[in-house]
């Protein structure tokens, strides 16, 4: 009896727990409808996910999912209602709602002509589908078909007259068609249906503002609050509608308001920032933020804003760790990214700030300030090509966007394109006529192009237009330069001087004018002048050496590049200026101290491996010296001179004589006017055979270095080899006329010992 009592009892156990997967479904959309009711909206996704877990098929449970993810408020879920809402229509056509959730997000994507079709596809199902027909004029608006879209919202009032969103949207349209007392009568019509609605009451608040009847609009704001006090959107909208109109303590007064009433929502404390922003008191601000980060530290925003914040104010500590803790709330956050990249921009981690613009890309590809960002690390990572292409991409999706057109415009610069430039800087004024930037590209583009007459117009219309901005005067007085008149450059030098003390790039041109007349003590009292005003500024001590060098007092010109390296470890003219005054004086070891120290200071700086590689040539540490060239190309493939000197090096001392040609043929394709490349290259093919290429340029060069003996002997000895006696004897005569003992003149008497035979 026992045993029979405990079967009947483990069934009845059984039965209970094994509820069947539909009943399991039925619970799920259940606790999920009880969930979006209570306006739970994240719990709802969690059941209606669980159930379509257990019946992946069920059309209605994906069209309440994509309901719920529509009312999370989630920009991120918005992609994924609209999936739902498309299973659901294909597993339930007759889903008629689903179809209009679809046409609403259509028209939030702007793809007005697919939100028509779906319109229209309820419409002929339910031809008195008051939604359908409000979808359908907002299609029909999209797709500027005005009339159409009024007669539609129309038709949906006609089917229901007290219905408040139909006349709201009657007033939109007749916005759009500047029809403002149309839309002002559907607006009082909606207030005139439900009295106790907010919305009316803030359409025509912003009907107002258009009208420019502030009063109006102020009055229907206080409308609106004296409805709903405890709304604080309206306390903000209200305070903005103050900020618009410089009413500035009022403005903070709402917004205070609004702050007091949900001190618990960090929104309005970041409007609050925002206004103190605007306002200029940053510390205000800055609070606010923090306080919005306290208040809830889950809402990314307030992390952003005070990233962006110390982004712009070169604090990049701070920003760097409101960043970190960005992206370790929301590793995908794209704004994070895009943050992260311009830190590493700013901190010139190149290509770090590339990988994360690209990031950002790769998911938005519409971001324009991550291309706009992503073309000044091209840039600085020496790709301006590469730059050109994102901005073009940045101008395609918003071609009014002058920071882009004037970026592009300096790209072009760069890359010496100037009609590129002088177009894109004319785009921008005839945008923003009085921006100075694109003044200074205009002046600059037409120097570029040596079009001085065209340049110095610019630049004047850029000092009448800006008198205080010393880059007007400078380039100015650049162009007077140009053109010998070096009163005027004095003068416009002068003033943009005075507008900036203490200018070492100003100053220069002023005291090289001086040189050139032979007043070098007036120069070296006019850096003295300057001193007084920027005692701590070691480019001026740079300048002041570089003046002791014209009048030869060498001692004087180490003491003041010394000094300016003390000032400033990273000048790197100066160690450049030490490094030639040693070299000239044969201190070939302290010369390539401070050469090395140049490099030190800046690896990528091409000019300094040169005269080291110069000197490691002098000393005849020929492998040194092919270190240092072969570095230098490494940093810039297209650097003749290394080319060239690597060259010469290969051919002479050792090293693969096809490379030497290869290297330096790229030489003379980029100097072709060089006779020293010249040289180089006829030598090469010297060593080759090619004698008659070989005269070709050896006799080009030998016309312009006619002092120089090695460049009459390879000449000579080209002649010598292609049968061409005469010639050959009197260029080495010349050779060893010039120079009795040059590198070659050995060779250079046994040769003419075989001529004279």
């Amino acid at each position: 009896m026992k045993t029979k009592i405990f079967l009947i009892f483990f069934m009845v156990i059984t039965l209970i727990s094994c509820s069947s997967p539909e009943e399991k479904k039925v619970k799920h959309m259940q606790r999920g409808l009880k969930y979006y009711n209570d306006s739970k909206y994240n719990e709802a996704i969690i059941e209606f996910k669980n159930a379509l877990q257990i019946t992946p098929r069920d059309g209605d449970a994906h069209y309440r999912l994509g309901l719920a993810y529509i009312k999370s408020g989630k920009i991120q879920n918005i992609q994924n209602a609209y999936k739902e809402f498309n299973q659901a229509v294909e597993l339930n056509p007759d889903t008629m709602d689903a179809h209009l959730q679809i046409g609403n997000l259509l028209i939030l994507s702007r793809e007005y002509q697919k939100a028509k079709e779906k319109a229209e596809l309820v419409i002929k199902k339910e031809s008195e589908n008051i939604d359908a027909h409000l979808l359908l004029g907002n299609a029909h608006a999209g797709l500027k078909n005005n009339s159409e879209a009024i007669k539609e919202v129309k038709k949906a009032i006609e089917l229901d007259p007290k219905r408040v969103n139909s006349y709201l949207n009657l007033g939109g349209l007749y916005m759009i068609q500047q029809n403002l007392d149309a839309a002002e009568d559907a607006y009082k019509d909606a207030l005139s249906i439900d009295g106790k609605s907010t919305r009316p009451h803030l359409a025509l608040a912003q009907l107002y503002i258009i009208k420019k009847e502030y009063k109006k609009a102020e009055d229907e704001y206080k409308e609106a609050i004296r409805i709903e006090p405890q709304n604080p959107g309206l306390h903000i909208v209200f305070g903005k509608f103050y900020t618009s109109g410089k009413r500035f303590e009022e403005a903070e007064a709402r917004y205070l308001d609004a702050i007091k009433l949900d001190p618990k929502n960090p929104v309005p404390q970041l409007i609050l920032g925002d206004f103190y922003l605007l306002q200029k008191n940053e510390d205000a601000a800055i609070k606010a933020y923090q306080k919005g980060d306290e208040i809830n530290p889950d809402i990314l925003e307030s992390k952003k804003r005070l990233a962006a914040y110390y982004l712009s104010k070169a604090k990049y500590d701070d920003a760097s760790g409101y960043i970190e803790k960005l992206l370790k709330k929301s590793p995908d956050d794209l704004n994070g990214h895009f943050l992260k990249g311009r830190l590493s921009l700013a901190k010139n981690k190149i290509s770090e700030a590339i990988s994360e613009f690209q990031i950002v890309l790769k998911n938005e590809p519409s971001h324009t300030g991550s291309r706009y960002y992503l073309a000044q690390a091209h840039l600085l990572a020496g790709n301006p090509q590469m730059a050109k292409n994102e901005l073009m991409e940045v101008l395609k999706i918003t071609p009014n966007s002058t920071d882009a057109r004037i970026a592009l415009a300096n790209v072009y610069l760069t890359l010496h394109s100037y009609d590129e430039a002088i177009t894109e800087a004319r785009k921008v004024i005839s945008l923003q006529p009085a921006n100075l930037y694109a003044k200074k590209i205009l002046g600059d583009a037409y120097t570029g192009k040596r079009d001085t007459g065209n340049a110095i117009s610019q630049y004047k219309e850029l000092v009448r237009m800006s008198p205080d901005d010393p880059a007007g005067h400078f380039r100015l007085g650049m162009m007077h330069r140009v053109q010998k008149n070096q009163s005027e450059a004095m003068s416009e030098f002068g003033k943009a001087l005075s507008l900036s003390p203490g200018s070492s790039h100003i100053l220069a041109q002023i005291m090289g004018i001086m040189i050139e007349k032979g007043e070098v003590d007036r120069a070296i009292e006019r850096a003295n002048k300057e001193l007084a005003a920027s005692s701590e500024d070691s480019n001026i001590y740079n300048l002041l050496g570089k003046a002791y060098l014209v009048k030869k007092d060498e001692a004087k010109a180490v003491e003041y590049f010394n000094k300016s390296i003390e000032l400033d470890k990273n000048n790197l003219v100066s160690y450049m200026d030490l490094g030639s005054i040693y070299a000239r004086g044969k201190n070939y070891d302290k010369a390539v101290v401070r050469f090395e120290e140049a490099v030190k200071v800046n690896p990528n700086y091409t000019p300094a491996y040169i005269f080291l590689g110069i000197l490691y040539d002098m000393q005849k540490k020929y492998d040194k010296a092919k270190e240092v060239y072969e570095k230098a190309l490494k940093i810039d493939p297209d650097f003749a001179p290394a080319a060239n000197n690597l060259a010469w090096l290969y051919a002479e001392h050792g090293g693969n004589i096809d490379v030497a040609l290869d290297l330096a043929q790229r030489a003379n394709e980029k100097l072709p006017e060089d006779p020293g490349v010249s040289d180089t290259l006829g030598w090469i093919y010297y060593k080759k055979n090619a004698y008659l290429k070989a005269i070709s340029l050896l006799k080009e060069s030998s016309e312009k270095l006619e002092g120089n003996p090695l460049v009459h002997y390879h000449l000579g000895m080209a002649y010598y080899k292609n049968g061409n006696r005469e010639p050959a004897k009197k260029e080495l005569n010349i050779a060893l006329r010039l120079n009795q003992n040059f590198e070659g003149a050995e060779d250079a008497r046994n040769a003419l010992k075989a001529l004279n035979k």
